[in-house]
This record gives C-alpha cells, sequence and structure tokens, in this order.
C-alpha cells in the first residue's frame, strides 16, 4: 500500500503541478495582457500571452478544477473535528425529553470527530480521481488554445503574401491583356486570343477576391482568439514559422506519454480508485465516531424531579462504534459501482495510449513531410526566381518575348505561392509535436525558444 500511495502521489503530483503551473502562469499572462493595447506590431509571443488570457475555454476549465478541488477538501474535511455552539429553549410537562433531537438547555457546546468511517475515506479518493480528471482538462484546453492561436496567426501572416502575389498575377495579366487588346486591334491577332486573355484577368480578380476574403474571416477569428477589436486590422510582426521553436531531439513516444495529461490523469485516477474499492469491500467494518458535549441546563424542565443526581453543568464524552448488520444491499450497490469506475479507467488509460501512439506517429509522419515539401518548395522558388531574373536582363537587351516574361512572372509567383503554404503545413505538424510533448504553451510564453527555428526566408510584403 505504501507503494501504491507513493506511486499515485507522484502522478497527482505531475498533473496537478502541471496545471498550478499553467494557473500561475495564466495569471501572469492575464495581467500582462490587460496592461497591453492595441496599438503596436503584434508578435506571436504577444498574441499567446492574449489567447491564453481570454480563452473562454480555459476559463470553464480553471473553474471546473477550483470547483474538483473544493470537493476534495470537503471530502478530506468529514474527519476534521467539528464543534458546534447550541441552545435548545423548551419546556416539558412530565419526563424531560430531547426536542429536536437536543435535550432542552439554555446553551450547549457539542465536538464530534469521525475517527474511522470506510465509505467517506472511499468517497474522498472518488473525489481525487475526479480532480485528477479535471485538471488534465484544463492542460488539455491550454495546448488546445495555444495551438488555434499559432495556426491562426500563421494563417494572417501567409495571407499577407498571397495577397500580395495575387495582385502582382492580376498587374500581369491586365498588362497582357492590353497588350492582346493592341494586338487584336492592329489586326495581329484573332478576337478569340483577346477574349482568353481577358478571361485570364477575370479569373485572377476572382483569385484575389477568394484571397481577400479568406483573409477576412482568418482576421476575424485572430480577433476573436486575442480580443483584439474585429474592426481594426491587425499588425502581423512576424514570421511564426521561425520564432516557433523547434521539438528537442529525443524519444518522441516516450516524451508524449510522459507529458499527456490525459493519460497521466488516467493512471492518477486508476490508482485513487483502486484505493476506493480496496475501501468499499471492508465496508462492513464499524464506523467509529468521537464526541463530546457541554449542556446548562435548568430546573423549569423539572430536570430534579426526575433526576436525583441533577446537575445543571451537564458533560458526556463518548465513541460510537456502529457495525452494519443489514443495509439493503446498499454496501455491495457501492462496492459494484466503485469496481465498475476503476475498470472504466483502466479501460480509458488503454485506449488513450492507443489512441496517443497514433496521434505520435502520424504527427512524425506529417512533420517529415512537411519539412520534405518545404525543402522542395525552397528549390523550386529558388529555380523559378532565377529563370525570372535572367528573363528580365534578356528583356533590357530586348531579346525577350513580353508574353515569356510574363509566365516567368507567374511561375515565379506560383512558386512562391507554394512555398508559402509549404511553410503554413510545417507549422501545423510543428505546431502539433510540440502539444503533444505538452511543451506548446510554454514555448510561446518563454523569452527564448527552447531551439531556434531555421528561417523560412518569406518575408510579408510591404503595406
Amino acid at each position: 500500500m505504501s507503494d501504491e500511495k507513493s506511486t499515485v502521489n507522484s502522478q497527482q503530483s505531475t498533473v496537478g503541478g502541471k496545471s498550478a503551473w499553467l494557473l500561475v502562469s495564466l495569471t501572469f499572462v492575464v495581467a500582462v495582457a490587460q496592461a497591453q493595447t492595441d496599438k503596436g506590431p503584434l508578435t506571436l509571443r504577444r498574441a499567446a500571452e492574449r489567447a491564453l488570457a481570454r480563452a473562454p475555454e480555459i476559463a470553464v476549465a480553471r473553474a471546473q478544477v477550483d470547483e474538483a478541488a473544493a470537493g476534495v477538501r470537503a471530502a478530506k474535511a468529514a474527519f476534521a473535528p467539528q464543534a458546534f455552539a447550541t441552545t435548545t429553549p423548551g419546556y416539558s410537562n412530565g419526563l424531560p425529553v430531547a426536542v429536536a433531537g437536543r435535550v432542552p438547555s439554555v446553551f450547549g457546546v457539542e465536538l464530534h470527530q469521525t475517527i474511522y468511517d470506510p465509505a467517506k475515506r472511499s468517497q474522498t479518493f472518488d473525489e481525487e480521481a475526479r480532480a485528477t480528471a479535471v485538471a488534465a482538462g484544463l492542460l488539455t484546453s491550454g495546448s488546445a488554445t495555444a495551438r488555434a492561436l499559432v495556426l491562426a496567426y500563421g494563417r494572417n501572416w501567409a495571407d499577407q503574401i498571397s495577397i500580395a502575389d495575387a495582385r502582382e498575377v492580376l498587374e500581369t495579366r491586365e498588362a497582357a491583356h492590353r497588350r492582346m487588346a493592341a494586338l487584336g486591334r492592329e489586326g495581329r491577332t484573332t478576337p478569340l486570343e483577346v477574349e482568353r486573355a481577358g478571361l485570364e484577368v477575370a479569373r485572377a480578380k476572382q483569385t484575389l477576391l477568394d484571397r481577400e476574403t479568406e483573409a477576412d474571416l482568418d482576421r476575424l477569428e485572430l480577433a476573436r482568439l486575442i480580443g483584439w477589436s474585429s474592426s481594426d486590422p491587425i499588425p502581423i510582426a512576424e514570421d511564426p514559422l521561425a520564432v516557433l521553436p523547434v521539438s528537442p531531439p529525443g524519444d518522441f513516444l516516450a516524451a508524449a506519454r510522459a507529458a499527456d495529461p490525459q493519460l497521466n490523469a488516467l493512471e492518477a485516477e486508476a490508482a485513487a480508485l483502486e484505493k476506493a474499492v480496496f475501501l468499499q469491500k471492508r465496508a462492513w467494518l464499524p464506523v467509529i465516531q468521537a464526541e463530546g458535549q457541554y449542556l446548562r441546563l435548568s430546573n423549569y424542565n423539572n430536570f430534579d424531579q426526575y433526576f436525583v443526581k441533577f446537575k445543571a453543568n451537564d458533560w458526556a464524552l463518548g465513541v460510537s462504534v456502529v457495525v452494519p448488520l443489514w443495509t439493503g444491499g446498499r454496501l455491495s450497490h457501492a462496492q459494484v459501482a466503485a469496481e465498475a469506475r476503476l475498470g472504466k479507467a483502466r479501460a480509458d488509460r488503454l485506449l488513450r495510449d492507443r489512441d496517443l501512439e497514433l496521434d505520435v506517429r502520424r504527427a512524425q509522419g506529417e512533420l517529415t513531410r512537411a519539412q520534405a515539401r518545404l525543402a522542395l518548395s525552397v528549390r523550386a522558388e529558388a529555380l523559378a526566381r532565377e529563370t525570372l531574373r535572367v528573363g528580365k536582363a534578356l528583356a533590357v537587351e530586348g531579346r525577350a518575348e513580353p508574353d515569356e516574361l510574363d509566365k516567368q512572372i507567374l511561375a515565379a509567383g506560383e512558386a512562391r505561392d507554394d512555398r508559402t503554404k509549404a511553410s503554413q503545413q510545417l507549422l501545423a505538424a510543428r505546431a502539433k509535436v510540440l502539444e503533444l510533448r505538452g511543451e506548446l504553451p510554454g514555448a510561446l510564453l518563454a523569452e527564448a525558444p527552447i531551439v531556434e527555428a531555421p528561417k523560412s526566408g518569406i518575408s510579408a510584403p510591404k503595406s
């Protein structure tokens, strides 16, 4: 039992310690976020502070943690001594009897102490198991909010680049259409070619409209997360991929298992419920309670006529031992319920371990693929830029066709757009890895990253 107690205490301290750390961090970022204004550039760290301070999911989880902690304290308080001051005004014409459960008295003092009660002790472990599960919810809410913030911030950063690319494509298409229209007026091209060029302009305008609409929705989502005014622009200050820490090397699955709040909470919950089941199986043991009582009695209730040794100052001390003989099946029903809760906790633990392993494998695969996609897109963009540079040099010398240069400009824009998308995929994969390792909120709130992230090389267009 001592080894089991140390194990469950260690597991509960792990979950509880992380929850306490998150509560302290949230208290700090709330104060910082309230002191901040909506002016100035919005860095990823500042956005994370505002999001974690304002997330309603975290507020709900924090309230649930407080409630569960109060429930644990209330269950443990059942074994703490209790003292009551009483007064029972009353009058009896015959033999003095109890009124409302107490002997008529001027005033009195009662002391109660539960020494042993297996049912109440079992309830204490039930409340501790519930508290660990609720604490895991707080950690999960914090990580989920942090990941949603990273993705929203990244989309807003990418929207600036994609809109600039769409405008460049539109300008290129409009220039090509003007040249084609001029050639059509001179009879050097067909109306079909002019119409095709006009259709490309219309498509470019539609693409720009789509991206601007998507950017408005992304800005609204980020504004909701950080408590920003929905009508004001959000000055995104930095590339999130360049500042988001890289997960440190090591056994990814082991780190995820050690950091997963749900898995740790289920282990601690099962350990606490094992103790609850152990006590429920011994609910037939006696309930032992100690009680002390002092009463100030008076003669107007005829105590002196019925009790030869009557004294106005009456006090008594005693220990009550109650052994259950017949409870109508209540003890067996409580035992079955406790065993069912324990079985569910063990099954949930196995299920969570299986799901966590799959999540880790998927996250590792997605991170590897995203890194490869970004490397290819960087290579393709470098090639497109070099091709465009050569094309512009030939155009200055008069040795390049305008249509060919337009194609090179469009190809460079597409390559840049592909690299932006690949960067966002890598950002999402990296955030997922940090979330599984339980490091994402701390990494965003830290002054310095865990491991310096490589620069993406993508800069936002100047406004």
